[in-house]
């Protein structure tokens, strides 16, 4: 099905949206569980990026030919073919199981992603104390990174609060060159920690102060800030107002 609503009298004789685009709806019936659905899933619980194949359109119109299948590569794109790669959500270790890290967690979750508490304190460190937390553990510090896969879609967010914890995690955590490495605390401490761990400051990717300039007090408005320079790291984003894009919001 096609929605143009390029025409201004759309609005009020068509759809209505005012949105001056194109709309292309392909609905495709499923009898059974297709054969992909299995394969995503999978490929999911991997924490593995997948690619699935819509054929919306042919030549010779084939309805046969039309459909969703997994795609391996190996068949070349053509007009009418939408590939949609699947790729596994987010994943934030956040080491320190302090109260603001209850509200970081709580918003990970609440955004669809994929979040662990790592803590060297056993008092903190509990499931009770996260209840919104895919996994918890109590571990010492180098332990505890070698505890995850380290995926192109993990992150790691440090704050312990303590100089002891947070030195020892940035040893191991600078070198392996993370899609994202977030210090809580001001930048002179991040400076310091940066130069005690034996790196070069203005060679390391480090943010630090984590979190965009967003305003606020509290763990949540912390939360808050951090979820969303993280969300914006990843995208290629500078988390300007959409107000001053001169580009379009979605990358095609």
């Amino acid at each position: 099905m096609t929605y143009d609503t390029k025409s201004e009298n759309d609005i009020l004789w068509g759809t209505g949206t005012g949105c001056h685009g194109v709309i292309k709806i392909f609905l495709e019936k499923l009898h059974t569980a297709p054969d992909w659905a299995s394969l995503v899933c999978e490929a999911r619980n991997k924490r593995q990026t997948v690619a699935l194949r819509t054929v919306w359109e042919t030549d010779k119109n084939d309805p046969a030919a039309k459909g969703t299948y997994f795609d391996e590569g190996k068949i070349q794109t053509t007009a009418g073919t939408l590939i949609k790669k699947i790729t596994p959500p987010p994943h934030v270790v956040i080491f320190g199981a302090g109260d603001d890290a209850i509200a970081l967690s709580e918003l990970i979750h609440a955004t669809g992603w994929e979040n662990s508490i790592c803590d060297p304190r056993p008092d903190f460190a509990r499931s009770q104390r996260f209840p919104h937390a895919d996994r918890v553990i109590n571990l010492p510090e180098t332990d505890a990174v070698s505890a995850f896969i380290w995926d192109d879609q993990t992150t790691a967010v440090v704050m312990t609060h303590q100089y002891r914890f947070d030195l020892p995690l940035l040893k191991v955590l600078v070198p392996m060159k993370l899609p994202f490495l977030g210090l809580l605390g001001p930048r002179e401490r991040g400076a310091r920690l940066l130069s005690d761990a034996g790196f070069d400051h203005a060679n390391v990717e480090l943010h630090n102060p984590i979190g965009l300039d967003l305003g606020g007090d509290g763990p949540k408005a912390v939360a808050l800030s951090i979820v969303a320079e993280i969300q914006a790291h990843l995208h290629g984003r500078d988390g300007q107002p959409l107000s001053l894009r001169n580009r379009p919001i979605h990358d095609l």
